[in-house]
């Protein structure tokens, strides 16, 4: 989105238009923001920014940020965060809280799996189960008159696949979408890159691309296995990627082309 939102802009396309943009998980926004700044400025102040975090405290803190920056003019568009945790159905569930609160999640984390590699059972551990109710992102929308969000970010370690289920009327009007995906059983009975991949081309989106992240096995300073990644337009540029492909974030674009099918 913030490769194209300027193009458009210079294009005279934007002028008079609302953007919505949703992000579900945004406790990162303060240190990783998911709304890149040149795709604020791009597209403020006719931008709205509707936040989601299970944590109040967190809600709080970013709220209260925004009003600072928006005092001080460093904000001109709309942007609230909402202490309401998201899922594919109204109903009482756990959130598994861990160490490190980045890695909190609707699924209880797989630590027999997680201690083979490095890091991730100093992030992972399990300090606390706080029984919790989850809501609907359409629910959302329908109580606040949301009728069509352009962008939609989802980072809910491995509950991804639940929140946009749980968006099921609101994603025909959704043009991107970023979200988060694993590639092995970080926690338990949690959905994986598959799953989500099937779900949202069944909705009519398509994968344009991909970021990985890998993490070496814990007890190997020097892995035997690793994989190369090569540009055919720079192959002195060559990168080793020492490590298991566990997680990334997919970035997914309503297919366009085949709605222009259906239409000739």
């Amino acid at each position: 989105m913030q490769f194209i939102a300027p193009i458009l802009k210079e294009l005279g396309y934007l002028e008079g238009l609302l953007f919505n943009v949703v992000v579900v998980g945004s406790r990162k926004l303060g240190e990783q923001n998911d709304v890149s700044q040149s795709l604020t400025q791009t597209l403020a102040p006719n931008l709205a920014i509707y936040g989601f975090e299970a944590d109040p405290e967190a809600c709080t803190a970013i709220n209260a940020e925004i009003e600072s920056k928006r005092a001080t003019g460093e904000i001109n568009w709309y942007e609230e965060h909402f202490p309401i945790p998201l899922a594919d159905a109204s109903r009482e569930t756990n959130l598994y809280v861990t160490r490190d609160l980045a890695c909190c999640s609707l699924y209880e984390p797989n630590l027999e799996y997680a201690r083979w590699f490095k890091v991730l059972p100093e992030v992972m551990t399990l300090d606390l189960v706080l029984p919790i109710n989850v809501f609907r992102l359409d629910d959302f929308c329908t109580d606040k008159g949301l009728t069509f969000i352009d962008y939609l970010v989802v980072d809910v370690q491995g509950a991804d696949l639940l929140v946009l289920k749980g968006a099921a009327k609101i994603l025909p009007s959704v043009l991107a979408i970023k979200t988060e995906v694993n590639f092995a059983n970080l926690y338990h009975h949690q959905p994986l890159f598959a799953d989500v991949d099937i779900f949202l081309r069944q909705v009519g989106f398509t994968l344009f691309d991909l970021s990985c992240n890998y993490i070496p096995r814990h007890l190997q300073s020097t892995p035997p296995v690793y994989s190369k990644r090569f540009s055919k337009f720079a192959f002195e540029n060559e990168t080793v990627r020492c490590g298991q492909l566990l997680w990334g974030d997919a970035i997914y674009f309503r297919d366009l082309l085949s709605i222009g099918e259906k239409c000739q």
